[in-house]
């Protein structure tokens, strides 16, 4: 626990810095799991690494999920990495998605200061 708070002990994982090599399972993941959850949770974690080309992509492809949890996810993500000004075309196209956690996700990410690169 941090200050009260229970990190899960995946994200202590990820803050490795061989974490990197999880980045081409977590692509794979988001891309092709079945499952709405996991995908979510891989937008999320490769949210580290939003300066990747690589991952950069995957998460503006992951916008058009069909899962609104993977669009939040991807959205929040770009939102509030070091790539936002790239992204920011994409990202308020979803301000109009017709799921409100999306457009929560989105807006709140918007509405912080662009982080620097």
């Amino acid at each position: 626990a941090v200050d009260g708070y229970r990190i899960p002990r995946e994200e202590y994982a990820l803050r490795d810095p061989g974490a990197k090599n999880a980045i081409p399972a977590l692509l794979n993941g988001l891309k092709k799991d079945g499952d709405e959850h996991v995908r979510s949770y891989c937008a999320r974690a490769l949210g580290l690494w939003v300066d990747s080309p690589e991952v950069y992509d995957a998460l503006l492809l992951a916008l058009s999920d069909a899962s609104a949890a993977v669009r939040s996810s991807a959205g929040w993500e770009l939102a509030t990495g070091p790539r936002r000004s790239e992204a920011e075309p994409a990202l308020k196209s979803l301000l109009s998605d017709p799921d409100a956690e999306v457009v929560d996700a989105v807006s709140r990410g918007l509405a912080q200061t662009a982080p620097q690169p």
